[in-house]
């Protein structure tokens, strides 16, 4: 379990497992494949903390209509923090 600003959560996705879904996202993107890097790169799980930043900035439903991976973010802040 990590704390950032206070929040306590668990991670859902090793690094390893985060690390190997950009990479295969970022080639993807170059091999022109630009709507599927970006599907897969939104399943890597946002940090709570930043998911939280995009709440405040964009909107939750900039998050939800997005297809954004928030496991994170629902472990830490509970599973209505969007709504909030």
């Amino acid at each position: 379990m990590q704390a950032i600003h206070n929040v306590k959560y668990e991670e859902t996705m090793s690094l390893e497992e985060k690390l190997r879904l950009g990479r295969r996202s970022f080639d993807l993107d170059d091999q022109g494949n630009h709507e599927e890097a970006e599907k897969l790169f939104r399943k890597i799980p946002l940090s709570p903390h930043m998911a939280m930043w995009a709440k405040k900035r964009m909107g939750a439903d900039f998050l939800i209509q997005g297809g954004w991976n928030l496991d994170e973010a629902n472990l830490a802040y509970g599973p209505d923090w969007l709504s909030k």
